[in-house]
């Protein structure tokens, strides 16, 4: 009787295991968003007021998936880094706000996270955009900018 009973035990889960399996199958078989990375012209207005060029910046990328970022960096003399991060991302020119789509990181501490108004645009592989966020840092509000135009690299 044990062992009916361990078979039936058994058989039942060999059959419950398989969908999950299948599954499991299903989601690695899917395909990987692609990314591609832009190299262009960065421009950039922080707290001082201090308007930065940058050339060859090649740190902007969209995805496949509807990502647009900016892998993490750093403007002049700044003590620490800012990264961008825009989910369901739309180049079509409008303006739109992004929930915490850009943190800033000071003096390698935790980052904090800003809404960003962004609008931008992707022709023929050129693709342009503005950034527009309000910060704070040590309890003074500022606004930076980041202007950017650039091709696929």
């Amino acid at each position: 009787m044990k062992k009916i009973l361990f078979l039936t035990f058994m058989l039942l889960g060999m059959v419950t295991m398989s969908p999950v399996n299948a599954a499991t199958n299903a989601v690695t078989a899917t395909q990987a968003a692609t990314t591609t990375y832009y190299k262009g012209t960065l421009t950039t207005q922080m707290a001082s007021g201090k308007v930065r060029t940058t050339e060859n910046f090649q740190n902007s990328y969209t995805t496949s998936d509807g990502t647009f970022g900016i892998d993490e960096f750093s403007i002049g003399t700044m003590p620490g880094t800012i990264t961008v991060t825009a989910t369901n991302f739309v180049a079509d020119g409008e303006i739109r706000t992004y929930p915490d789509a850009v943190a800033l990181s000071l003096f390698g501490g935790e980052p904090n996270y800003y809404d960003a108004k962004i609008s931008a645009t992707l022709v023929d592989g050129k693709f342009v955009y503005h950034i527009e966020t309000k910060a704070t840092y040590l309890g003074i509000s500022f606004t930076a900018i980041v202007d950017f135009t650039g091709s696929a690299m």
